[in-house]
Order: structure tokens, then C-alpha cells, then sequence
């Protein structure tokens, strides 16, 4: 599953959406993409929306995308 996370914009940010990620989930793979604001996630348990869920309780601001 895919998410835009409007506000990560440096990698320091991409080190706290992945530390929240893996603390919601920790067999979840994480990739990011700092150029589309975009995080990939595979191999995980949670399901889309608490993952979501998990982030928005952090203060990132993620948007599900398809793919």
C-alpha cells in the first residue's frame, strides 16, 4: 500500500514516518520517497487505515493512494 504524507519533507521526517510505521507494525517494510512525499509498505499485518490511523495520531497527514 502506498501513502502521500503531505507534511514529510526532509529525512528527518522520513526516519519519524518510518519509526511510527514500524512501531504500529513491526514486520512492515518501509520505503520513502521524499521526491513524491510518498511511503511504500509491504510485508505488514495492519491494514491500510490503521496505519493511517497510526500516523495521523503522530501528526503526519497521510492520504491513502492505490497501488
Amino acid at each position: 500500500m502506498r501513502f502521500i504524507v503531505e507534511n514529510m519533507h526532509c529525512e528527518g521526517c522520513a526516519k519519524g514516518v518510518t519509526a511510527v510505521v514500524k512501531q504500529a507494525d513491526p514486520s512492515a517494510q518501509v520505503e520513502v520517497r521524499l521526491e513524491d512525499k510518498s511511503i511504500s509498505i509491504n510485508g505488514g499485518r495492519l491494514g491500510g487505515e490503521a496505519l493511517r490511523s497510526a500516523l495521523y495520531t503522530a501528526g503526519w497527514k497521510a492520504a491513502g493512494m492505490a497501488g
